[in-house]
């Protein structure tokens, strides 16, 4: 039946179609499943097998469920998505939360404050875009930094990095190589190896600009 332009309605073994333009429609398929919406945007839902998803406004307000997956957003503030293998709640543009198997992350106000946690690796945390960072790691290893070297103190994987520039810095690595300046490198001495030996190249300098 069809009386245009407002209403249709169509039967079939497989399908059922009704419209109501614009105040209503609803589809039933064998293969797409159901759907029906009020005033195009208004309410719209669909539902197939074990999925649904409702809209609100669409698509300010989406609400999707299935067995492995809930997802809801009000946009463009507050989005949520929980899967298998990756889930995330956010406010935005005040706090977000994101989370894997292996990795959790904590953000406020995006990178005025950061925390991760990688797990069984390490924890780290980081302000203002890394101005200031901290890491912990499982193997009792840390860094600490502000502005990387303007004053850094971190002991990673062998790794020795010591500094408070432009007065003092260190650094000594697994192989032997080591650095050491004192007075935007006023005095400065300098370690290498020397490839393919045991032996090692030392440098020693005092007011290297003269």
């Amino acid at each position: 039946l069809m009386v245009t332009p407002l209403y249709w309605r169509f039967k079939g073994a497989y399908s059922d179609r009704l419209t109501f333009f614009p105040f209503f429609s609803s589809t039933n398929t064998a293969f797409d499943g159901k759907h029906w919406d009020v005033m195009l945007f208004l309410l719209r839902k669909d539902v197939k097998n074990d999925y649904t998803r409702l809209s609100i406004i669409w698509p300010i307000i989406e609400i999707t469920h299935s067995p492995e997956l809930k997802y809801f957003r009000f946009a463009p503030l507050i989005w949520s998505k929980k899967g298998p293998e990756f889930s995330y709640f956010t406010i935005q543009p005040f706090y977000y939360q994101g989370k894997s198997v292996n990795r959790t992350t904590n953000r406020i106000l995006w990178e005025l404050f950061v925390h991760r946690n990688i797990v069984g690796v390490k924890k780290s945390n980081s302000v203002l875009w890394k101005v200031a960072s901290w890491s912990s790691y499982s193997n009792g290893d840390k860094d600490f930094r502000v502005l990387h070297l303007l004053y850094a103190n971190s002991n990673v994987e062998g790794k020795v990095e010591k500094s408070f520039f432009p007065l003092y810095y260190y650094a000594r690595e697994n192989n032997g190589n080591k650095s050491f300046s004192v007075m935007f490198y006023f005095y400065n001495s300098l370690t290498r190896k020397i490839p393919n030996t045991t032996e090692y190249y030392q440098e020693e300098r005092i007011f290297w600009l003269l």
